[in-house]
């Protein structure tokens, strides 16, 4: 099972900013958790993409060798699910969505 966070907010504009403006720094602190290890160089390097799940805007992290280490989106103006991997983000978003 992947691990995963869900964020309430009732500022989705002002969220989804944050999250852009300090991605490096929420990829490290919150990927550590899943990673078991310090996660700091790895967010650093981590390539990062645009994609769509369950037609929701994302934002994919993966490491040097492709391997997604962290996927982030708004679902709806007041969640903000984060998860390891697209798989997870879609599962947990038939379970939550709005």
């Amino acid at each position: 099972p992947a691990g995963f966070y869900l964020f309430g907010t009732d500022n989705a504009d002002a969220l989804r900013a944050a999250m852009i403006n300090n991605e490096k720094k929420v990829v490290a602190e919150l990927y550590r958790p899943f990673a078991g290890r310090n996660t700091v160089p790895l967010a650093e390097t981590a390539r990062v993409r645009d994609a769509i799940l369950s037609n929701v805007d994302v934002r994919i992290f993966e490491d040097q060798r492709g391997k997604v280490i962290f996927v982030w989106g708004l679902v709806s103006n007041n969640l903000l699910i984060i998860t390891e991997n697209e798989s997870a983000f879609n599962k947990i978003f038939k379970a939550y969505r709005p």
